[in-house]
């Protein structure tokens, strides 16, 4: 059971934004270190994962102690994302790239030049490419070969800044990729250096303070290390060096919580901060409540076979801790997943074999938990995968009361 603050005086970890100290504020347990089905289970690879707060910078950390975290965390990158053949981008994430991309055209100089870290299979830097820009990208996972394929220049490694021309590019770009790395300041900081003097950084990550209050707890995992509030993320990229932050929103995008949206321009001065932040009134009370659901959550998952044959849609991220939290028998829980090669293998902590979304009928599964942030393409792509129309869960009914559940 996750441990309530009222439990946790005096604990702290270190703060990843500014090396503080974060206070816990709540404990999950048996977190999966590797989120990625495995050709055979490793039980082991759990660990507790606690989030601290830092009132200095206002950002939520999280921290893994076991000694099989950083073992975990390179195999994630270098191993396990080679197991995974380059997928197409659901129709959500196209949508919300071409926004991106036109809002990027309207601010960046005509025929500039383009650093994207983290660029995945190179969609948005296509866009820009195709509107006269000169882009490169660096991308360590094997998605550097479809962005390859589309003619771009791209770099299958992790972003090391001396590669790079200082005073090198026009706009540099960090989409979802601050959230996952032990060092943010220094990533920044970095990308900020290949900026010339009026060049633009934007940054794109997670809005966890969003996360914090709907209680998401899927969203708190390993491949996650930082979990930004608009004011840390505000800290972040003025304190790197980014210079004057031009524009920095909240967005609601293709999953089912809203993005940071945040763009900076070099050499710009920045505003001098007065020491408050508007969500100072209300981020006491978030904290000391964001465990309060987690024993109804951890009731409901484990419920679920009981009401029915389940089946489970997808098994990355949220399908590995259901299966961990929910404690299910192989036989309880039938899980499938829409990317085949995945098929064959198993979660890998509790051992489920993954199989093909159209087993669902062939086994007779009664109703279906959506382990898929992105539920309007999971909804369809069910639809699509099955002839009969059966109940869904979504992880938010979790949060009620046992006899709510439908």
């Amino acid at each position: 059971m996750a441990k309530p603050s009222s439990d946790l005086p005096g604990q702290t970890i270190t703060c990843l934004i500014c090396g503080g100290e974060a206070t816990v504020f709540h404990v999950f347990p048996r977190r999966a270190l590797l989120n990625k089905p495995l050709p055979e289970p490793e039980p082991e690879a759990v660990a507790d994962f606690p989030l601290g707060y830092c009132a200095g910078c206002r950002h939520v950390s999280g921290s893994y102690d076991s000694p099989l975290a950083a073992e975990a965390r390179e195999r994630v990158y270098r191993e396990l994302y080679s197991r995974h053949a380059p997928t197409s981008l659901s129709d959500g994430q196209v949508r919300w790239q071409e926004l991106v991309a036109a809002w990027l055209l309207d601010r960046a100089p005509a025929g500039g030049r383009v650093l994207e870290i983290g660029c995945h299979d190179g969609h948005l830097l296509s866009l820009l490419a195709a509107a006269g820009l000169a882009v490169e990208g660096v991308e360590p996972s094997p998605f550097a070969d479809a962005a390859r394929e589309r003619g771009l220049a791209v770099r299958q490694e992790f972003f090391q800044a001396d590669v790079f021309a200082a005073g090198s590019f026009d706009l540099v770009v960090l989409r979802h990729v601050l959230e996952h790395v032990p060092e943010p300041a220094a990533m920044v900081a970095d990308a900020a250096r290949l900026l010339r003097p009026g060049g633009l950084l934007y940054v794109e990550v997670p809005n966890s303070l969003v996360s914090l209050e709907q209680r998401i707890y899927p969203e708190f995992h390993v491949d996650h290390l930082s979990y930004f509030t608009p004011a840390s993320l505000r800290f972040l990229v003025e304190r790197s060096g980014a210079g004057r932050i031009v524009r920095l929103e909240s967005a609601w995008a293709y999953i089912n919580f809203p993005f940071l949206c945040c763009l900076a321009a070099i050499d710009r001065p920045t505003a001098p901060a007065d020491g408050t932040e508007l969500h100072d009134f209300a981020i006491g009370r978030t904290l000391s409540g964001f465990g309060d659901r987690f024993p109804a959550y951890l009731a409901n998952v484990r419920s679920l076979p009981a009401r029915g044959r389940l089946g489970v849609w997808g098994a990355g991220v949220m399908g590995t801790q259901f299966a961990i939290d929910g404690g299910w028998s192989e036989q309880a829980a039938w899980v499938v997943d829409p990317n085949p090669v995945n098929e064959g293998l198993r979660l890998s902590v509790t051992g489920h074999r993954v199989h093909a979304p159209a087993t669902l009928d062939e086994v007779g599964v009664e109703h279906v938990l959506l382990a898929s942030g992105w539920e309007e393409d999971a909804r369809r792509q069910l639809a699509e995968a099955t002839r009969r129309a059966v109940p869904v869960h979504v992880f938010a009914d979790l949060l009620g009361d046992t006899d709510t559940l439908g």
